[in-house]
């Protein structure tokens, strides 16, 4: 049925660039400019390949013809892990903990730092669409 229903996975550049988590005992999460910013490796268009060939549309959502993009907040982790994974909206029909599961299972570039691999706060959005 994958192969029937083809959809588009659309990554804009919306990444919240430059936020990392950062403690000097009196501030904490502001904005710092990094040498080098988190990235998929291969760049957006294996970014775009990956989450294509990964997804599983839910089932629910097929059925009830659900399309839309759902936006996905997270943490690139200075070990390339992604944490704190979470949908900032819902379409409905599994969508959500679908596009959480697809940004949970990316390994990132983390963002470089004064030469050190830092944590970095992402958003992504991932786009359902059903193509027939």
């Amino acid at each position: 049925m994958k192969a029937l229903l083809l959809m588009a996975l659309l990554v804009s550049c919306s990444w919240l660039m430059g936020q990392n988590e950062v403690q000097d005992g009196t501030h904490r999460n502001y904005t710092v400019v990094n040498e080098r910013e988190a990235e998929f490796p291969g760049g957006q268009e294996a970014l775009y390949k990956t989450l294509f060939q990964e997804m599983e549309y839910p089932e629910d959502a097929k059925a009830q013809g659900i399309t839309g993009n759902v936006t996905v907040a997270f943490y690139v982790e200075a070990d390339s892990s992604t944490s704190d994974v979470r949908a900032l909206n819902d379409l409905g029909g599994g969508t959500k903990a679908e596009a959480e599961r697809l940004i949970k299972s990316l390994k990132f570039a983390p963002a470089i730092q004064n030469g050190k691999p830092v944590r970095q706060q992402m958003m992504l959005p991932v786009l359902f669409r059903i193509y027939d």
